[in-house]
């Protein structure tokens, strides 16, 4: 198997500094998380200090069993839902929205380090470990969760979407409609007539009115059903939740200052935080038609919250309290967004006398199809610009100029550079009120004319030749739309062209103690004649 290829962080999300510095173990942000950073030995401290808590946890009873064997999930997350459920092991706990045909990408990367990371404790201590998947199916923005994004025949990016309305209302009360199995129905006709097309096409199709959580726990109960990973979604548990509730309520006024504070020191301490506007509504009431009302320290309320916990919900300030009242949290595993927020947290937990758990990285990857790695082959500096593109102060290096040509685009390129550095010059000695203007200017005039150069030797370069078309195609490919491919993509299109054998490859590819950014080469052939098809075209 081919080893994985490993970039800086910073390549693929290079404006998450709190993120980024949280991996690099910054002294500034030491106060604001309990465990940090993310290591073996912070996880022995958790799993310690959650085996001398004295604060105890409602019983779960039967409602995490029962939803797991209503999605479908198999002998190992059963005894993994009743061991959690009768307080008989910790978890690893991880969560995303119920995205459309199971997400992005990161949404699996996330699932896959909470697995492996529990495996590891369960391994290391001998204590049962339990992977956890929260489903944030009480939110009501529908815009994150319905749709998809897959590449046609051609090598053009596809905006699949379905048409949920602006009910407001929660997700969790949505179920499938027909808009969703017609938008389904568009995605998987972007795929090939592969072997496994039909396999995978039955894990993934949603059912007619099936409720939105559970298709989205479905497809995850059958991904892993070998690695026993336990779905849940809020309401389920939320019915145990009234004490924590009631906690919340009554301190209102103290969390929002808290939050506040903390959002401040981050600020000072020069970093942006990720949640804006701290006087933004913490809990929320349910409606009876699902709709979510915010809560303004209204007191009586608070009764209200005993009787029935079920008619409340969390912003994602409070959530991670309600999660760690609920579930023994040894870690969370949190992308680059949740990282940065819970450096905001931390004042909360203390505040309701909650342990905060570890915050652990989850894997970052760009997936790189066989007929891709041998475009990057051909033009290594091609895939390093991609990877490079979103950092304006660090060009990638020319390529080699030994093809015919290529002295006189560098003679233009150096004079073009000239003629704008002597025109810069020109402006700031007769208005110096426009220095800064002018620099500016002039220094992102140089980037692109660097670019321009890179750019037209690269395919002047005959040992490195690719068309501009393949070019694109690679673009398509590992940076779709400018962003990353984790952030994009779903493993489904994947699943159907390469088989099991693809998401096997990334669960090997995963180490929870790495956090690179990894290129995996997908090491295995062509499956199908269509794909030798559009291989040739490309």
């Amino acid at each position: 198997m081919a080893r994985p290829s490993l970039l800086d962080a910073a390549q693929i999300y290079p404006q998450r500094h709190i993120y980024l510095d949280y991996l690099a173990g910054a002294e500034e942000l030491a106060p604001f998380y309990k465990y940090y950073p993310a290591n073996q030995r912070t996880l022995s401290e958790r799993m310690e200090q959650l085996a001398h808590q004295k604060t105890s946890r409602p019983t779960l009873g039967q409602a995490l069993l029962e939803y797991n064997q209503q999605i479908g999930a198999a002998s190992l997350t059963l005894e993994n839902a009743k061991l959690l459920s009768d307080g008989q092991a910790l978890a690893v706990v991880t969560g995303q929205q119920a995205g459309f045909a199971g997400g992005p990408l990161y949404n699996v990367y996330k699932a896959i380090t909470a697995i492996k990371l529990a495996q590891h404790l369960s391994q290391t201590t001998g204590q049962p470990v339990v992977p956890v998947f929260w489903i944030a199916s009480e939110d009501t923005n529908v815009d994150q969760i319905n749709q998809s994004t897959w590449m046609d025949p051609q090598g053009q990016l596809q905006h699949i979407r379905a048409d949920l309305g602006q009910t407001g209302q929660q997700v969790c009360s949505l179920t499938v409609q027909k808009s969703a199995i017609q938008a389904f129905e568009q995605l998987a006709q972007l795929m090939p007539q592969s072997e496994f097309r039909s396999r995978w096409q039955g894990v993934y199709e949603p059912f007619a009115s099936e409720p939105w959580g559970q298709w989205f726990g479905r497809i995850y109960a059958q991904l892993f059903a070998e690695h026993g990973l336990v779905m849940l979604e809020p309401h389920i548990l939320y019915s145990q939740a009234g004490q924590i509730f009631k906690r919340i309520i009554a301190n209102l006024p103290q969390l929002k200052e808290t939050f506040a504070k903390t959002t401040a020191k981050l600020s000072e301490a020069g970093y942006k935080p990720q949640i804006d506007g701290p006087g933004r509504a913490m809990l929320y009431y349910v409606n009876h038609d699902h709709q979510r009302q915010p809560i303004d320290e209204e007191k009586e309320l608070i009764d209200l919250a005993q009787a029935h916990p079920e008619r409340f919900s969390c912003s994602v300030k409070i959530r991670p309290l309600v999660q760690e009242h609920l579930l023994p949290t040894v870690a969370y595993v949190a992308g680059p967004g949740e990282v940065s927020y819970y450096a905001q947290l931390r004042g909360l937990y203390e505040q309701l006398e909650l342990g905060m758990p570890v915050i652990w990285p989850r894997a970052s990857m760009t997936l790189v199809e066989p007929k891709i790695a041998r475009l990057i082959a051909k033009s290594p500096t091609a895939q390093q610009d991609l990877f490079t593109q979103d950092q304006p102060d660090q060009s990638p290096p020319l390529p080699q100029a030994e093809a015919p040509g290529s002295e006189v685009l560098i003679d233009l390129a150096k004079k073009a550079g000239d003629s704008l550095e002597r025109l810069a010059n020109k402006i700031k000695t007769q208005d110096r009120s426009a220095q800064k203007f002018a620099d500016k200017t002039s220094k992102r005039a140089q980037r692109d004319i660097e670019r321009l150069l890179r750019r037209g030797l690269e395919f002047l370069n005959l040992d490195q030749q690719i068309t501009r078309r393949q070019y694109e195609r690679m673009r398509m490919s590992l940076r779709p739309a400018g962003k990353p491919q984790e952030r994009a993509f779903s493993l489904f299109g994947y699943l159907v062209y390469y088989g099991p054998a693809v998401l096997e490859q990334i669960i090997q590819a995963v180490d929870v103690f790495d956090f690179h950014h990894r290129l995996v080469y997908l090491d295995f052939g062509v499956q199908n004649n269509k794909q030798e098809t559009m291989e040739r075209k490309v």
